[in-house]
């Protein structure tokens, strides 16, 4: 039994609103029915291109998908950045870091342009966003927001995507 509904999906650390979601029955209960690692992908390519501040809990779930320690994040931005001020921001959680807007900036054309590379040797899809060809909240209190299925093509305008609120 397979049905669609959307639901928050708390799991990466950060809330993602998942809208007609698959869902199976797994014993007697209806699960999302995900592939978790392309969810995650996923969403690290879509972290840098949403209109709004990047969170806490988003900057963490960035550095443990990069597999970094504090330390070595804050060495890989290369902005004068130590490891106290990366365990700040990630503090902050569902709030914004409070990072200053250039390093944030430049954060996400680090992750923009590392997405770029390794969509040349993967095939793991590209979310599709729908005026930035995406479906994410521009509210900072609202959830990312992800259209199912997931499309597999890499959008051509993405680096002319890349804005602040």
């Amino acid at each position: 039994m397979s049905t669609k509904k959307t639901i928050i999906f708390h799991h990466l650390g950060f809330p993602i609103k998942l809208i007609s979601c698959p869902h199976i029955l797994v014993e007697g209960e209806l699960v999302p029915d995900v592939d978790y690692e392309q969810l995650e992908e996923l969403m690290f390519r879509v972290l840098p291109l949403k209109p709004t501040r990047l969170t806490g809990a988003e900057l963490k779930f960035i550095r443990h998908h990069l597999g970094k320690t504090q330390a070595q994040f804050a060495k890989w931005l290369e902005d004068n950045v130590d490891d106290s001020s990366i365990s700040k921001w990630e503090a902050q959680d569902l709030k914004p870091t409070g990072m200053l807007d250039s390093m944030e900036r430049s954060l996400r054309m680090q992750l923009i342009v590392r997405g770029l590379k390794r969509q040349r040797r993967t095939t793991v899809p590209v979310m599709v966003m729908e005026k930035v060809s995406a479906s994410i909240a521009t509210n900072r209190s609202d959830p990312l927001a992800l259209k199912m299925p997931i499309p597999a093509k890499l959008p051509k305008d993405l680096l002319s995507a890349v804005a602040l609120a």
